[in-house]
């Protein structure tokens, strides 16, 4: 294998100096190429994967397909825009191969029998391996974070909001918008609904959980000041975070510098985890000594659950997940995604397309919320498209950076644009 020259960053190592960052430089192109000079080409999106750093890593994916026609005997198919990656995101090829060889050392009867110890040895090996890459992407200490196959991040949630509420005291869920952060310079109040009402709890809230990312609008909510509200006006509290929507997304993250005590996430969207993937929790470190060593450490709650489980193919597949991320420096694949979702909003600028407003600032990352009358799912299906849907007309596209092109990008603009225009919910299979 080829040496990677990142390396040094999951040791914990300086990362090498760098003259400039390839990243930037693509997104400069994209500004002073295309959106100065208002060229919505094909010919410029083919441009812009040229200079793409990043360009290599979407032939290591598994692209669904689909087939073009009915008869069998036809094999062509069809590669579908794949932008649903907030719901699940795709895999490296490579995770097939890796699980196909941990099945089949079941196969030599001629070698020792692992068991269950051998197994959980194995599981053991594979989950530490997966908190270091994790560490490296959510900015956390590996010790910190935790794999759960059998728990669900909602149920780890209420799991742990019933760990650190004290008794006889209350748990605030922000989920309103003023709680985000302002954008395209627009002034708005931020944290007065969620200040008001610490300010009328006041020491009887002990927990204070909320979306890192907001679910609707790709909105990314103010957490150092939100953490700073909760600890000034009701001390002693503690507040947690839901991560799904940033982990692999927002890169990096910075968990232990946010000053929260814990937060809850899933591996199956940007971490490209797989299917039943396992879900992930960080506990800020000092917290199972000092706070809750009348109860046990926070890990505690969730033995009886996992006892006897052992996910290898489950922590296999996460880990070669995780080593696409090792292939190139976090600062280029944020720095493409926002070239992505910038790139995206230009082209839909001259739509009948609104677009969500947290997702027009560069703190979405590959977050894309946008809604548009007339746009319809199936539609979009039947063109090989993939979005998710969010109810009430908003739609979220998510262009990942390790196996989105901006031919992609282009080409997903050019059917919402095409249906929008004139209704075609239909479209015959092209075969180039």
């Amino acid at each position: 294998k080829r040496v990677r020259a990142h390396a040094s960053e999951r040791r914990g190592d300086p990362p090498p100096p760098r003259s400039a960052r390839r990243g930037a430089m693509l997104a400069a192109a994209l500004q002073s190429d295309i959106i100065d000079k208002q060229d919505r080409s094909e010919r410029a999106a083919a441009a812009l994967d040229g200079r793409d750093p990043i360009a290599a890593a979407r032939k290591t994916f598994d692209i669904p397909r689909r087939k073009l026609f009915d008869d069998d005997s036809l094999a062509l198919r069809g590669e579908y825009l794949y932008f649903a990656a907030s719901s699940f995101g795709l895999q490296p090829k490579e995770v097939k191969r890796r699980c196909a060889k941990l099945w089949d050392r079941y196969d030599d009867v001629s070698g020792p029998r692992l068991g269950l110890a051998g197994e959980q040895a194995s599981a053991a090996e594979l989950a530490q391996d997966c908190c270091q890459g994790l560490g490296r992407l959510l900015g956390a200490e590996p010790q910190d974070l935790r794999l759960l196959s059998r728990v669900t991040p909602a149920l780890a949630t209420e799991l742990l909001v019933g760990k650190f509420q004290r008794p006889g005291t209350s748990v605030l869920v922000v989920d309103c918008l003023a709680a985000w952060l302002a954008c395209d310079g627009v002034e708005a109040t931020k944290f007065e609904a969620v200040v008001s009402q610490l300010r009328e709890c006041g020491a009887n809230t002990s927990v204070v959980l909320a979306p890192l990312v907001h679910p609707s609008t790709g909105a990314l909510i103010d957490a150092a000041a939100l953490v700073a509200a909760a600890k000034s006006l009701a001390r002693g509290c503690v507040v947690g975070l839901e991560i799904s929507d940033a982990a692999g997304n927002l890169l990096p993250l910075d968990l232990a510098g946010l000053g929260i005590d814990f937060a809850i996430f899933s591996t199956d969207r940007y971490l490209s985890g797989g299917p039943d993937a396992l879900s992930g929790m960080y506990v800020r470190g000092g917290r199972s000594e000092k706070e809750c060593a009348a109860d046990g450490p926070p890990w505690s709650i969730f033995a009886k659950y996992e006892a006897g489980v052992c996910p290898v193919q489950r922590l296999a597949a996460l880990r070669c997940a995780l080593e696409a991320f090792d292939e190139f420096p976090l600062e280029e694949l944020a720095d493409k995604a926002v070239a992505l979702t910038a790139y995206l909003s230009f082209l839909l600028e001259t739509s009948s397309v609104s677009v969500a407003c947290g997702s027009k600032s560069r703190a979405s990352g590959s977050f894309f919320a946008f809604s548009a009358r007339g746009l319809d799912q199936e539609a979009l299906l039947d063109r090989r498209v993939a979005v998710d849907m969010r109810g009430d007309g908003l739609y979220v596209a998510s262009p990942v950076p390790l196996y989105t092109s901006f031919i992609d990008v282009f080409r997903l603009a050019e059917h919402i644009r095409a249906i929008l225009a004139d209704g075609n919910t239909s479209r015959e299979p092209v075969v180039s």
